[in-house]
């Protein structure tokens, strides 16, 4: 009865030790969700410059020399691979960092081609609240609504209120070069009490055509001049 109890207890051990083993990789012990950027192998073996952004979803955003892509990716069996398969490339996600490896998942170059994780510094679905018009602190009347804009992750649209009036428009954004554009604005039609920045707020979004931000502000300018309305992250939408 004991030789018969040996072997499946050693099967069991066995089992128990590669479910716990498999159960802590980088996909599930990791914060790997966010923003990385780094150098990558491109066609033909050449560095490409590149900003990464691994969402929870599974989905990804990347842009590469310019170029922006989007889709899905999957983890490999391990759970220590991410795999993207429209991109062709295979990264090993290690602690604040990704490393371009084969199929094999032996490294490519060494440890040339790395991707670093940074500071959430995007700018989409966030709720931005105004605080400076044209260099002046923006307050908010007792009772009265915060003036504010989220851009949007779809149909690259910017919705908020003016401090009166909801409003809605598109918006043109290319986080890898700093550029903006909002046009075709729309708002309600209220009848705003007392003194409001409304107009200037709208002169704003039809002027700017850049910003800049550090994650926790963010200021929209017009060329290289000082600018014109500055923003504070309030929470994530």
């Amino acid at each position: 009865m004991k030789n018969l109890l040996l072997p499946a207890l050693i099967i069991f051990g066995i089992s128990c030790t590669r479910h716990t083993y498999n159960q802590h990789n980088s996909m599930n012990s990791l914060d790997w969700a966010g923003r990385y950027e780094g150098i990558l192998p491109g066609k033909g073996n050449v560095s490409e410059t590149v900003i990464l952004v691994l969402k929870q979803d599974l989905s990804y955003e990347m842009i590469r020399n310019g170029q922006r892509s989007e889709g899905g990716f999957n983890w490999a069996p391990d759970g220590g691979t991410i795999v993207i398969p429209g991109e062709s490339l295979y990264l090993f996600a290690g602690e604040n960092f990704m490393k371009a490896v084969n199929r094999k998942g032996k490294e490519v170059d060494g440890s040339r081609y790395r991707l670093e994780k940074t500071a959430d510094t995007g700018i989409r679905e966030k709720y931005w609240k105004l605080i400076e018009l044209y260099g002046r602190p923006v307050t908010v009347r007792e009772g009265g609504r915060e003036p504010h804009l989220i851009i949007r992750q779809e149909e690259n649209r910017v919705t908020g209120n003016s401090g009166c009036n909801s409003f809605g428009g598109t918006c043109e954004l290319n986080e890898a070069t700093g550029r903006v554009r909002f046009s075709k604005i729309a708002a309600t039609q209220m009848a705003c009490m007392g003194e409001n920045v409304e107009g200037e707020f709208f002169k704003v979004l039809g002027e700017a055509d850049n910003f800049t931000t550090d994650g926790r502000f963010l200021s929209l300018n017009k060329a290289r001049m000082a600018p014109l309305a500055r923003f504070e992250v309030v929470y994530l939408k």
